[in-house]
């Protein structure tokens, strides 16, 4: 069973669910924004299907960081599980974290001296040990 478009009624419904689960106010607007970009995506008239919204996933990966185009997706999933219809959600895309800091982010010996050396004069006994 597909959904149909979205009504302005499902919308709004939604976003008065966001408010009332107390999310901050840009959350409610980025979430609409996000639904918003997907009917967009679809067709006038285009039932929504799961294998629809699996090309969207994919085309949010061609054009976005894994973590932004998951933010997006997070979006349309609660929307769907609002809407009943946990049939139509997706997986997020896998964010491996880096475990160390990149080279140029890493202190050098010489900066770290200085740090321990200028919290020693304001003796901070937390920062230069």
């Amino acid at each position: 069973m597909a959904l149909t478009l979205f009504t302005n009624e499902q919308v709004e419904d939604f976003r008065q669910y966001l408010i009332n689960e107390e999310r901050a106010e840009l959350t409610v607007e980025k979430y609409l924004r996000d639904i918003r970009e997907f009917h967009m995506h679809l067709s006038c008239n285009t039932e929504v299907t799961k294998e629809k919204v699996v090309a969207y996933k994919k085309s949010l990966y061609e054009k976005y960081k894994a973590t932004s185009a998951n933010s997006m997706l997070v979006a349309l999933n609660q929307y769907f599980a609002f809407l009943n219809r946990a049939d139509l959600k997706v997986k997020l895309f896998k964010v491996q974290s880096n475990l160390f800091r990149e080279r140029n982010k890493e202190l050098t010996v010489k900066e770290y001296k200085k740090l321990v050396q200028t919290a020693e004069k304001r003796k901070n006994k937390r920062l230069s040990y």
